[in-house]
């Protein structure tokens, strides 16, 4: 594990926050505990889905991921999203691997690193961002592989977020007999 962190500082951007010691996560997590600006409701029900079968026998898991997640977005000057849960309860997991001990800083510290070398424009402040990346793929793949579809859509002035959420996508994969 230390060499796959090691990895990842060399790509560390500047704005990463990392924790030095387990003291440090769990006085930060004591003087910021109001939830303003987080959505505790998403978050509350992403944790209690988060790897449920693994997680079974593991105490403190879904208070860690909290604190965890309400640490990042606070630090960060975000809003939690769905997927970041997933993302932490996998780092999570490691610790239940033989030889593995990671304190929660250290939990902390990787989560942050992955998402901000790796997703970094996933959970960002905009948060559309996603949303519209998205849109823009499926608009290109309507584009090329139904280009009549597509011109139709383009010559309307609809815009890609309209057909591509996911009941959109379920409608035109039946009318194209795709499903």
């Amino acid at each position: 594990i230390d060499g796959w962190i090691n990895k990842l500082m060399k790509h560390k951007r500047s704005d990463t926050y990392l924790m030095n010691d387990n003291e440090k996560f769990y006085d930060f997590i004591s003087n910021n505990s109001h939830s303003k600006g987080i959505d505790l409701y998403t978050l509350e029900k992403d944790i209690c889905r988060t790897r449920v079968n693994e997680k079974k026998n593991i105490p403190n898991f879904n208070d860690d991921l909290r604190n965890i997640l309400v640490c990042y977005c606070k630090i960060k000057n975000i809003i939690y999203k769905q997927g970041m849960n997933e993302i932490l309860g996998v780092i999570y997991l490691l610790n239940t691997f033989e030889g593995v001990h990671l304190e929660i800083y250290q939990i902390f510290n990787i989560f942050s690193l992955i998402i901000d070398v790796f997703f970094t424009n996933c959970f960002s402040k905009d948060t559309n961002l996603v949303l519209r990346s998205s849109a823009e793929i499926v608009r290109i793949l309507l584009k090329y592989h139904e280009p009549q579809i597509s011109a139709v859509f383009e010559a309307s002035f609809v815009e890609p977020q309209i057909y591509s959420t996911p009941k959109a996508l379920k409608s035109l994969s039946v009318l194209l007999g795709l499903i």
